[in-house]
């Protein structure tokens, strides 16, 4: 029989059998306690972000599977300055930042996040975390996130980022080859 897939966005470490997981295993025959379980013991290093989460079940067998993405930009910057939401009004005059950061934070999460961005550069993945930044309402260095973007095009950082340049060249590169590669399988 085929198998099921559903997709989930959880409070890591806290899952529960109630909705919505429970509610949509239950038809399915599946120990929802269990899939429970191993959704909390993969999510365990995310505690206090949501992490999406996709449960496979093979239909027949009531086997299932688990597997944890990362939780998003915006969840990790909020996790790290320990708020639960950002600003209802981000870059609004006069309304206070929901927190602060520091670009050396920034330029670790661009190194760690590089290879889902979509940035061509290394400096553009760093402006693309300072964007959400801003859209959360999060300062950098007691900053305004445009005004350390703009600081960044005038190459104010180049020495900051001059290490992570170098690692998003290598990781491209070797995309770029498994790309060619697989075309090469493909035929394409």
């Amino acid at each position: 029989m085929a198998k099921k897939t559903f997709r989930f966005r959880v409070d890591a470490g806290k899952a529960t059998p109630g909705p919505p997981i429970g509610q949509a295993l239950g038809p399915t025959g599946v120990k929802t306690p269990q899939v429970v379980a191993k959704i909390n013991e993969l999510t365990k290093p995310f505690m206090g972000m949501k992490v999406p989460v996709r449960v496979t079940i093979d239909m027949s067998t009531k086997d299932f599977e688990v597997d944890v993405a990362q939780p998003s930009v915006s969840s990790v910057l909020l996790n790290k300055i320990g708020k639960p939401a950002g600003s209802g009004k981000p870059g609004v005059a006069g309304e206070p930042p929901t927190g602060d950061i520091s670009l050396e934070e920034i330029v670790k999460l661009a190194e760690e996040r590089a290879d889902s961005l979509t940035a061509s550069t290394f400096k553009g993945a760093v402006k693309t975390i300072l964007g959400v930044a801003a859209s959360a309402g999060i300062s950098v260095n007691g900053k305004n996130p445009k005004e350390v973007t703009q600081e960044l095009d005038a190459g104010k950082y180049d020495q900051l980022l001059s290490k992570g340049e170098l690692m998003f060249e290598t990781k491209r590169a070797k995309w770029r080859c498994q790309y060619l590669h697989l075309r090469k399988q493909l035929k394409l």
